[in-house]
């Protein structure tokens, strides 16, 4: 296998504020990518506000370093859900996914892992799956131009928890752009 088509989650890194050091532990363990989080952490959230410098500079180091950084990891929903039955928590869900998509075109990646949770932390309800299922189509009108693939993790729980009801989603929503990202894990 070649080395480069396996990466790391940046969580599982030491952590750094400099890419350059932080892409070079990775080139160092033998990694050949790097896996970002977009979480409920302030300093990862602030991403999605970063300067065009800011940007530029992750450019530079992927450039500078060769390791590229070929996914982001938005687990943010499971605070502010795609599905959630208050409106203003879903505009906020979509107003997240499309700052994530805007951030990774910009530097570069070409796929964003969506944790197949509807709603997280909330009850659910009849609604919840289309709420979430349309949420994502207002994603995927942003990431589509942008070249931008989205994809869809199963997980723990009772939503998107295999490959099948990932499957159902993409039948549903039919789009080049969307896809499964299958975690083994969970």
């Amino acid at each position: 296998m070649d080395a480069g088509a396996i990466g790391i989650y940046e969580k599982a890194l030491p952590p750094s504020d400099d890419w350059h050091v932080l892409l070079g532990h990775a080139r160092q363990a033998g990694y050949g990518f790097v896996e970002l989080a977009i979480d409920d952490d302030p300093k990862r959230l602030a991403r999605l506000q970063w300067s065009s410098a800011e940007r530029a500079a992750l450019r530079d180091a992927v450039a500078d370093t060769a390791v590229p950084v070929r996914t982001l990891i938005l687990s943010a929903h499971r605070r502010t859900p795609l599905g959630s039955p208050v409106a203003a928590t879903r505009q906020s869900a979509v107003d997240l996914l499309l700052r994530c998509i805007d951030l990774a075109a910009d530097a570069g990646v070409r796929l964003i892992q969506l944790a197949g949770y509807y709603v997280y932390d909330e009850p659910h309800d009849a609604g919840c799956r289309d709420r979430f299922l349309e949420g994502l189509q207002r994603g995927l009108a942003r990431a589509a131009p942008a070249g931008v693939m989205l994809g869809l993790e199963t997980m723990d729980g009772e939503d998107i928890t295999s490959v099948a009801a990932a499957m159902a989603v993409l039948r549903d929503l039919r789009s080049a752009w969307l896809g499964v990202y299958p975690d083994v894990g969970n």
